[in-house]
């Protein structure tokens, strides 16, 4: 029965060992961008942050972003409305962007942003 156990336990290093990472990640700096957009005022009308794009050959680690906020990435809607934030991983060419619409007739005016995180390099 050991002897089973030792060959499996030799056979899953041996594929460990031999699978190719895709590179190692190297501090660059860090990144914070911030600032508002407008909504107008009547019913149905919407307003967006600037789109930021990672560049090639990084990588982003999103830490902070506003709560309860309507976050695109990569022009897919993602449900912020929870009350905890989860990191965000962000490879090179994926955007972000945060919007609103005016839903009720009360959400017109200035809306707000941030975005702070780790900008890394990829290293072959």
């Amino acid at each position: 029965m050991n002897k089973k156990y030792f060959i499996f336990f030799l056979a899953l290093t041996a594929l460990c060992l031999s699978s190719k990472a895709q590179g190692n990640l190297q501090f660059n700096s860090t990144i914070f961008y911030g600032g508002s957009y407008s909504v107008g005022g009547g019913w149905g009308t919407c307003g967006s942050s600037a789109t930021y794009t990672v560049p090639e050959g990084k990588v982003w680690k999103i830490e902070k972003y506003p709560a309860n906020s309507e976050m695109t990435i990569n022009d897919v809607g993602v449900d912020n409305t929870g009350n905890a934030q989860s990191i965000i991983w962000l490879k090179a060419n994926d955007t972000i962007r945060f919007s609103a619409c005016n839903t009720q007739n009360a959400y017109g005016g200035n809306h707000s942003f941030f975005l702070n995180g780790i900008e890394f390099n990829i290293i072959p």
